[in-house]
């Protein structure tokens, strides 16, 4: 399945509409501490916090760490590896910030984040072959295979891991992301939960 094609403005245009095409995190940092010192705007010193939050020091994104981690952590788990992969959701749930009640600017990065990882997976190439790495994934396998990983990241790893609560915020914003992103991924989407729920 493919997935739609945007077309890029600069991001200065009609701010901050084009806000996340920017990168690396330093260049995002650098525009907005410039914003900030021509226009003192709050929306932007709001960002500046959430960008502070969300990239380490190194530029380690840890809301795409959080996600990624919840994709590796298994449903169920041995009794022997049941604490590391407990304590690893636990992390997950800290690194995307998910005990905290979001505001506008937390909604639109844990989209931004969705969004990421979704095109990361069709870019993947691990994550778009099938068996044994030889052949590529037609596309409704290749959406079928993302459709799982959200829900997942979303559904299943929160419930197996008793931390569901957290997860009523970014659930709807990934489904919608997938949705929104996908060729027919309405429907796609549709027939996932028809299929597997």
């Amino acid at each position: 399945m493919t997935l739609k094609r945007e077309n890029y403005a600069s991001y200065l245009d009609n701010w901050p509409e084009h806000y996340f095409e920017i990168s690396p995190a330093a260049r995002k940092r650098e525009v907005l501490l410039e914003r900030l010192e021509e226009f003192h705007d709050p929306g932007d010193q709001r960002r500046l916090e959430l960008l502070n939050m969300r990239y380490d020091k190194k530029g380690y994104d840890l809301f795409l760490r959080g996600l990624v981690n919840l994709s590796i952590v298994k449903p169920n788990p041995s009794f022997l590896t049941r604490k590391s992969e407990a304590q690893l959701v636990h992390e997950c749930v800290e690194d995307l910030h998910l005990q905290e009640d979001p505001d506008e600017y937390m909604l639109a990065e844990y989209d931004d984040v969705c969004r990421f990882l979704i095109r990361l997976d069709f870019e993947d190439r691990r994550f778009t072959t099938g068996a044994l790495s030889i052949r590529k994934l037609d596309e409704n396998a290749l959406a079928n295979k993302i459709a799982a990983q959200v829900d997942k990241i979303t559904r299943i790893i929160p419930q197996a891991y008793g931390v569901a609560e957290h997860f009523t915020v970014i659930r709807p914003i990934m489904t919608a992301a997938y949705q929104d992103m996908l060729v027919n991924g309405p429907e796609l989407w549709k027939n996932y939960l028809e299929k597997y729920i």
